[in-house]
């Protein structure tokens, strides 16, 4: 990847290193008990999700060398409508209920609906984000399962910048990181969160090269390089500040650093 140094923090996480599918399982299964305990109800997911803006709605892509990719059964043939790609689980989520729903204004009115905007709007930027990278299939693209808190400051902050919507960017980072973003969102390293005195507080791992905050980048192949042994990547809405010409801040070439967690 020839790009100017990518010096991204990362986290330096407390947590041990399980295996990603349980860790994000076990997750999603305390979450829906603290729900039901309340009385709350939870949308039915037979899949474990992944992760917030910068503070952000996150989707998984998993990727996967092709020379492992197994051989799939053959299938008969179907309707023209129903050959459309459904092995995306977000492509299962959004794409059966667009047609049918009514947004009252461009994002929706909660965080479910901007997810299902957000997808829809960057499907096939997403969709090809790794097609220059012959050896690597994206193997499912999933939708964030993260804290209400999260949701609901996200949703605060898209409301005060309603005038650009956000852009899509890529982040990669390691396994033990997963749990935090889920629960607590993206943290800037060295502060503590502003409203949750449970959240850890992070280390500078990979250098400063533009300054403190949270590194992604424009490009998914770029962030590949640090997702590690995860095989995974987290597509996130970020929601940068602004000059008066509307061009983001703190944007090196394909790199976006969020001083502030938006």
């Amino acid at each position: 990847m020839s790009d100017i140094g990518y010096d991204i923090y990362d986290y330096k996480s407390s947590q041990s290193s399980f295996d990603i599918e349980y860790q994000i399982d076990l997750f999603e299964f305390r979450q829906s008990w603290k729900l039901k305990k309340n009385k709350q109800k939870v949308p039915r997911s037979s899949y474990p999700i992944s992760v917030k803006t910068l503070q952000s709605q996150q989707i998984f892509i998993k990727e996967n060398c092709m020379s492992h990719k197994k051989k799939s059964k053959p299938q008969k043939k179907s309707s023209r409508k129903n050959n459309k790609s459904n092995r995306f689980q977000c492509d299962k989520i959004f794409l059966r209920k667009t047609s049918s729903t009514k947004i009252n204004d461009q994002y929706g009115r909660n965080f479910s609906s901007f997810q299902r905007y957000f997808y829809n709007t960057n499907r096939q930027s997403i969709r090809s984000s790794l097609k220059e990278n012959s050896n690597i299939e994206i193997v499912n693209i999933r939708r964030a399962s993260v804290d209400q808190s999260v949701q609901k400051e996200f949703m605060k902050t898209l409301a005060e910048n309603s005038s650009h919507p956000p852009d899509l960017v890529y982040h990669g980072t390691k396994l033990e990181n997963i749990e935090s973003i889920l629960r607590y969102g993206f943290l800037i390293p060295n502060q503590a969160h502003p409203s949750d005195k449970r959240a850890p507080i992070v280390s500078v791992v990979n250098g400063q090269s533009y300054g403190t905050g949270i590194y992604c980048s424009y490009t998914a192949t770029f962030s590949l390089g640090y997702s590690h042994t995860t095989n995974t990547l987290l597509v996130c809405a970020a929601m940068p500040k602004r000059n008066e010409a509307g061009n983001a801040q703190n944007c090196h070439q394909n790199i976006l650093v969020l001083p502030h967690v938006s």
